[in-house]
């Protein structure tokens, strides 16, 4: 029999592996492997055995209904919504942007790479295994790339080195631009609030900032609705793995949650300096846990919002 050929066998599905002659069980044969045809390129599929859909690249079958980076972030927007777009004047790169209420907000992960005009970013962000990936969810930053420290720095008040763990800055910009583009700033805890209320509050705000694709769990905590059109991917974090604490992980959490940096800092400890800032997350454990600390050398998504 054919390679990738399958049949309903005994109540489940299984594909024939033609190279070897053997039958294997799978739970849907749109995954695991199995090839999609050329014709089916660029296609939605939905699956034999559940609900989920899938897509054809490249000759494979991905997920649609839950995470993959293979998928184009176009096919995650949400058709009904009205987007407005700007064109970022430091690299060409446009981008969605949609109005939440009485603020506007990139519709996507912020995509801004270039150290040689930008210092603060060398060495302090990165895309998801390939530069392609970082079309669909945008870069992952240092929070001194964030705020773009270099920018910020002053010999006595806020030295080059303010945006790493243990160096305070003294933000005192209530619009800090930071990596964003011209005329956009990084979201405080402020902006971070009213685009809460805007969307329904912090019981219905996670469910409503999600994307209707993308996320692997279920219930309360799977897909959402983007009711507004914010499309929050579930793109995850770098963050330093518990068995290597000089091992910086991307990817991490994909699929599950999605962490967004803030221009605040954690309230010193007694003595101690401040060694983190505050993130911004969707997903995760809890429809009404929003905020909490991140390590400033660990990697979070960046948005942007108007001035």
């Amino acid at each position: 029999m054919a390679n990738n050929d399958s049949i309903k066998f005994d109540g489940s599905w299984h594909v024939c592996n033609g190279e070897k002659n053997e039958w294997y069980g799978i739970s849907n044969i749109h995954m695991y492997g199995v090839a999609c045809t050329e014709k089916e390129e660029g296609t939605i599929a939905k699956g034999l055995d559940n609900e989920d859909q899938y897509y054809c690249t490249e000759g494979d079958w991905v997920g649609y209904t839950r995470w993959s980076w293979d998928v184009p972030l176009d096919l995650r927007m949400n058709k009904d919504v009205a987007y407005d777009s700007i064109v970022d004047s430091r690299d060409k790169q446009v981008y969605k942007v949609v109005t939440i209420g009485t603020q506007t907000w990139m519709a996507q992960n912020l995509n801004y790479a270039d150290s040689s005009k930008t210092p603060s970013l060398k060495g302090s962000s990165w895309c998801y295994y390939k530069p392609e990936y970082c079309k669909v969810g945008g870069r992952y930053y240092t929070w001194a790339a964030a705020i773009d420290s270099v920018a910020l720095a002053t010999a006595k008040e806020n030295p080059k080195t303010c945006g790493n763990n243990a160096k305070p800055c003294k933000l005192t910009e209530s619009k800090l631009r930071g990596i964003c583009p011209e005329g956009w700033h990084l979201p405080s805890v402020e902006d971070w609030d009213t685009l809460l209320a805007a969307v329904g509050g912090k019981e219905n705000a996670n469910v409503n900032l999600k994307s209707m694709t993308g996320w692997d769990t279920v219930g309360v905590f799977g897909n959402g609705t983007d009711k507004y059109g914010f499309t929050a991917l579930p793109t995850g974090e770098c963050s330093y793995s518990a068995n290597a604490e000089h091992s910086l992980v991307c990817g991490y959490n994909s699929g599950y949650s999605v962490s967004f940096w803030s221009t605040a800092e954690q309230e010193p400890q007694g003595k101690k300096e401040s060694t983190a800032a505050l993130q911004f997350r969707v997903g995760g454990e809890s429809n009404n846990e929003y905020y909490g600390n991140r390590r400033k050398d660990e990697g979070l998504s960046v948005r942007c919002v108007k001035d």
